[in-house]
């Protein structure tokens, strides 16, 4: 898409920000979807053939955020929050309420995070997305996340593998596993 573009009958006064490469095949339900989004990048979001992103799906985006979906992946009610680049493969399939987060956006620090919040404050609320280091996130394909899953920064999930519903994802995942709890762990080979 070469100039930001509305969706027609969108309930949200938005747009699809012009950064963004969206295949002629893949679904928006709507620019609420974008209303996070703040990358800079060249494109910061890369949707391929088939995708669908549907209800209530934000891509919180940060300035140097690279945003990538494989063909035919679903994304329904997902928060992405990126500040460096998040990869989901082809055929996965994110249920709603699942984040996958590249960065935490706050210092465990006490002080420096009081600090970040006196910050943010002083711009109107904008909170500052280049304090705390991001780490690449990446989904292969074949994924399925269960709903009000967390995927920490740092993570690979290996292709073909499942992730039970309200797991929190701190380390890799291998291929073909089944993963549940909090911390997740794998309980299954497919």
């Amino acid at each position: 898409m070469s100039n930001p573009q509305l969706i027609e009958g969108d309930w949200f006064d938005g747009v699809i920000p012009s950064n963004t490469s969206i295949d002629s095949d893949a679904y928006v339900e709507s620019t609420y979807s974008f209303h996070c989004f703040e990358s800079t990048r060249t494109i910061g979001l890369t949707l391929g053939p088939g995708v669908g992103v549907y209800r209530q799906t934000v891509f919180d985006a940060g300035p140097h955020a690279q945003i990538e979906v494989g063909s035919y992946s679903m994304l329904n009610g997902v928060r992405i929050v990126c500040d460096s680049q998040i990869t989901i493969g082809s055929h996965c399939l994110l249920a709603w309420n699942v984040i996958l987060m590249d960065t935490r956006r706050a210092p465990y620090d006490r002080n420096a995070r009081r600090q970040l919040i006196s910050l943010a404050i002083e711009n109107d609320f904008r909170w500052p997305t280049d304090q705390v280091a991001a780490e690449r996130i990446t989904v292969a394909d074949n994924v399925w996340v269960g709903f009000d899953c967390i995927v920490l920064p740092g993570v690979s999930i290996g292709e073909g593998s499942v992730i039970g519903a309200r797991s929190v994802v701190y380390d890799n995942i291998p291929p073909y596993s089944v993963a549940v709890g909090n911390p997740a762990r794998v309980v299954r080979q497919l």
